[in-house]
């Protein structure tokens, strides 16, 4: 991949949804690992660097446990369908560990009673639960358990999340302490990792995709938030290194509250701003389909129908895809609705239209290709289908009770619809190949008494009517048109002479 003048790499932009999406797995099973390692390392008594807590943060085994069950049912989240039976349990028991934790915080602050021994340094483990940990680990619970139920709520509580995960990065950066600290290097590890595995399955939520989206739009989102981020971090690191900030938490507390306000502002707007060029996209695309639908038959139109079947012959020539195509001139059914039905040409041809289209599948496509004409592709495994498709439009369009023979006033006993058929082949240079055959195929099947309706049943007899050939003159057919009258004028008289 090489660099341009402008900067940019040549190649197809980076597609960020597809990261996070893949990402979901290595990031839920790194929050596993890191759950295991914390307990290790807490059992063991050393930290990162295999030297003596002496007192120092750990991982607890609520802790530990409640991150190895959190990445587990993040790992097995589906997009579709119900939680399973153990996620729900699991996430269940989550929350109420958490919920106790914070539950015994708010009466230890308020009465002054001793906080519970269960939460503080267990036999053989160093370490307590900490606030941070019980709040961030709850709320992405909570999230997890919501999300294809109330996903705006499960929204809440993620942002809320990673807001607690973001004050533990700016506690931990200016040495302070929001709530209760204890939270060890490992188990920070763990709730980052599942901060960022949570973003990959709310990926479907406005908010949180318009920061990973191609285009401009998921280019000056992803830039206002690292600079949004990155720049009063760095801020309060200044003031860190210089010794301003001292002890006071609420200067950390204002740089996390006025960059998740700025962040919330700017994803909300960004949304928005996607969502109103996605609904002009729409309109657009449906305009520009105005001008690829035939308003006489509701086929695509010519234009239409070649960008249709260039796009199939780039799929066969690139993945091997076949395609069939199947040409039938409508002219030999506009003759027989001026002899049986309306006389209205354009009538005929929408009959038609809507009579092959109910037998079409949604990867085929109906194209009116000449004045008289309609195109077929169809997306098939072998040539043989295209026959079996074939005998489908025939039975479809000599179905008495279809679309085409129910705009008749009387209804031929049998009807001979002539076809061409081809399909793409790998000695073709170009899919207009594909269609000259099927143009030839066409010429020749109308060639086998095409132009002729077979017997009509009319009041009990047998009577033989031809549709106009549509190689002759006017001429011609006023007087097919006069002798006809003759021997009505005949049989008449013979009558009477009885």
């Amino acid at each position: 991949m090489t660099q341009s003048a402008l900067g940019r790499f040549d190649g197809p932009p980076i597609n960020f949804i597809r990261i996070a999406l893949r990402a979901r797995v290595p990031l839920s099973i790194l929050t596993m690992a890191c759950g295991v390692l914390g307990l290790i390392t807490s059992y063991a008594g050393v930290d990162l660097l295999l030297q003596p807590l002496n007192g120092k943060s750990a991982t607890h085994p609520l802790t530990g446990v409640s991150l190895i069950g959190l990445g587990l049912c993040i790992l097995k989240t589906r997009r579709f369908g119900s939680h399973g039976i153990w996620r729900l349990l699991v996430l269940g028991t989550i929350l109420l560990v958490c919920a106790a934790r914070v539950m015994d915080a708010a009466l230890v602050g308020l009465t002054g009673a001793p906080p519970l021994s269960v939460f503080g340094p267990v036999d053989g483990f160093s370490g307590r639960f900490s606030i941070e940990s019980a709040l961030t680990i709850g709320a992405f619970a909570v999230a997890t358990l919501i999300r294809q139920g109330n996903g705006r709520v499960g929204g809440l509580f993620l942002v809320g999340g990673l807001t607690l995960v973001f004050t533990t990065v700016l506690g931990m950066s200016y040495g302070l302490v929001f709530f209760n600290g204890d939270v060890g290097v490992f188990t920070f590890l763990g709730l980052l990792s599942a901060s960022l595995s949570m973003l990959s399955i709310y990926l479907h939520r406005p908010f949180v995709r318009v920061a990973f989206m191609m285009g401009d739009i998921g280019v000056q989102t992803r830039v206002m938030v690292a600079s949004i981020v990155v720049i009063p971090w760095l801020s309060g690191m200044g003031l860190s290194w210089s010794g301003a900030m001292g002890e006071q938490t609420h200067v950390a507390a204002m740089i996390s509250v006025i960059t998740c306000a700025m962040l919330a502002i700017l994803l909300t707007t960004a949304a928005r701003h996607e969502g109103s060029v996605a609904a002009r996209r729409r309109a657009a695309r449906e305009l520009a389909m105005f001008d690829r639908i035939d308003p006489v038959t509701g086929a695509l139109n010519r234009f239409g129908m070649t960008e249709v079947v260039e796009g199939a012959w780039v799929d066969f020539r690139s993945t091997g895809a076949q395609f069939g195509l199947i040409l039938m001139d409508v002219d030999y059914f506009r003759n027989i609705d001026a002899t049986f039905g309306e006389g209205d040409p354009e009538a005929a041809l929408a009959r038609v239209a809507q009579s092959v289209q109910g037998q079409l599948r949604g990867t085929d496509a109906l194209g009116r290709w000449g004045t008289s004409e309609f195109l077929i592709l169809l997306k098939i495994k072998d040539v043989g289908n295209l026959d079996i498709v074939a005998g489908r439009l025939r039975r479809a369009m000599a179905d008495v009770a279809g679309p085409f023979c129910a705009g008749l006033s009387m209804q031929p006993a049998s009807l001979d619809i002539p076809l061409g058929m081809s399909d793409m082949r790998e000695t073709d240079d170009a899919p207009t190949a594909a269609i000259t055959r099927a143009d030839q195929g066409l010429y020749l099947a109308k060639s086998d008494e095409a132009s002729t309706v077979p017997v009509m049943a009319m009041e009990g007899e047998d009577v033989f009517v031809f549709a106009p050939d549509p190689t002759l003159s006017d001429e011609e057919k006023f007087m097919m048109d006069a002798d006809a009258d003759s021997v009505e004028i005949d049989d008449d008289e013979d009558v009477r002479a009885a």
